[in-house]
């Protein structure tokens, strides 16, 4: 078949058939069939709602859902290193049990070894073990604290790197977060939440959960200042004034 008899039933196409044609010929970079597809589309006559309304309906919902999706990756790092950092001294402090124990009993075997190869016989006598000499415990208590202490060290040089990165996180989000408040508050003259309720609720109680964390860090001055200026020229392309 022709193009040109093919051409015929262009405007037979139902809206279904026509949408799958021009995304396959969209996809062989077929430029002019997509134009015939849209050039021989039926032309309708619609009654509908006030286009200056639907389109703050319609921009609001898009506007909202692009920024809780700016935020969801944020949120989702602060409650893992939150939650890491909370397990973490646990694991370190069994760590440090491990490392208590294993120096016992690396102790012990010492002392055995060396009083079989001394010639002894039997079990040596107690020395760190209790009800042994008194001048030999300081020293094993010596021993085990500087084995603590590099560990504890070690676990706040970690936990303090994680608090820091914690805090940046954060205050990404809160940035986000304040410039769309403001953008909602000042443009819109409606709360942040009220819009968030309404097109992406799911979200709404992990914003919460951040706005009450203890001592909140500081926003980004400029982030804040650029991320409102971007919300609104967006907003201001996107809706119609009149």
């Amino acid at each position: 078949m022709t193009k040109d008899s093919l051409g015929k039933l262009y405007d037979r196409f139902t809206p279904d058939e026509r949408f799958r044609l021009a995304i396959e010929a969209l996809v062989r970079g077929d430029e002019e069939e997509v134009q015939r597809l849209r050039d021989t589309c039926p032309r309708e006559i619609y009654r509908m709602t006030e286009l200056a309304y639907r389109d703050r309906v319609t921009r609001s919902m898009e506007m909202t859902m692009g920024v809780c999706l700016d935020l969801v990756p944020h949120l989702a790092q602060l409650w893992m290193i939150r939650g890491f950092r909370e397990a973490l001294p646990l694991t370190y402090n069994a760590c440090e049990d491990v490392a208590v124990l294993a120096y016992l009993d690396g102790h012990k075997a010492g002392s055995k070894h060396a009083w079989q190869t001394a010639g002894k016989i039997g079990e040596p006598p107690p020395g760190w073990e209790e009800g042994g000499k008194e001048d030999e415990v300081p020293v094993t208590e010596e021993n085990l604290q500087r084995i603590t202490g590099c560990l504890d060290k070690v676990r706040e040089g970690f936990l303090g790197s994680l608090r820091e990165l914690e805090r940046c996180i954060a205050s990404e989000a809160l940035t986000i977060w304040e410039a769309f408040a403001g953008f909602c508050e000042e443009e819109l003259l409606l709360e942040p939440e009220k819009l968030v309720k309404v097109w992406f609720e799911p979200i709404l109680p992990e914003i919460e959960k951040l706005m009450s964390l203890p001592d909140l860090p500081e926003v980004d001055p400029e982030g804040l200042k650029e991320y409102e200026a971007t919300l609104r020229q967006v907003w201001s392309k996107l809706v119609r004034s009149d």
